[in-house]
C-alpha cells in the first residue's frame, strides 16, 4: 500500500511538472505571436491550450493533495517509521 501511494505521488508530480514545462513554452510562443496582429488563429489556439493545461494542472494538484493526505495519515506514518527508523 505504501509503495503504491509513493508511486502515485511520484506520477502526479511528474505530470504536474510536464504541464509546467508545456505551459512555460506556450506562454513564450503566445508572447511571440502577440507581436504579430495577423496571427490571430495561432494566438487563439495557444490560448485554448493554455486554458486546458492550467485546468489539468489544477486538477492534478488537487489529486496530489488528496493522495498526500492519505499517505501522511497516521497509519501510514507508523509504517514509514517502522521501515526507516
Amino acid at each position: 500500500m505504501l509503495v503504491e501511494q509513493l508511486k502515485s505521488l511520484q506520477d502526479v508530480l511528474g505530470e504536474i511538472n510536464d504541464f509546467s514545462l508545456q505551459i512555460s513554452d506556450l506562454e513564450k510562443r503566445f508572447e511571440q505571436y502577440q507581436a504579430q496582429p495577423e496571427q490571430r488563429l495561432p494566438l487563439a489556439a495557444i490560448g485554448g491550450l493554455l486554458t486546458y493545461f492550467y485546468q489539468q494542472q489544477k486538477a492534478l494538484k488537487q489529486q496530489f493533495q488528496e493522495t498526500f493526505q492519505n499517505f501522511s495519515h497516521a497509519d501510514a506514518m507508523v509504517v514509514v517509521k517502522e521501515l526507516f527508523y
